[in-house]
């Protein structure tokens, strides 16, 4: 809710003026490309994070489950340091 001009003021579900009010359709299109976009980046890493687990750093040899599991303690440090829930 937004304050405006000494009182609260609400949107109401289906109100006109809102960004799907006028363009119902619009909000389904946008779940699609946001789910799309979701995919196509979670394609992304899971390549990147392949291609970190097959191969080999020069002169560090480890096996794929070292490896994962060595990634798997970088992400939760990185997720420490961002404070990410």
């Amino acid at each position: 809710m937004r304050k405006r001009a000494g009182f609260m003021y609400s949107k109401r579900v289906g109100d006109p003026s809102s960004k799907y009010g006028l363009n119902p359709d619009q909000f389904e299109i946008d779940i699609m490309n946001k789910q799309r976009q979701t995919q196509e980046l979670k394609e992304h890493y899971k390549e990147s994070l392949y291609e970190l687990i097959k191969v080999n750093a020069v002169g560090y040899e480890m096996f794929p489950d070292d490896k994962f599991s060595l990634i798997l303690e970088c992400l939760r440090e990185i997720k420490d340091k961002l404070k990410i829930n």
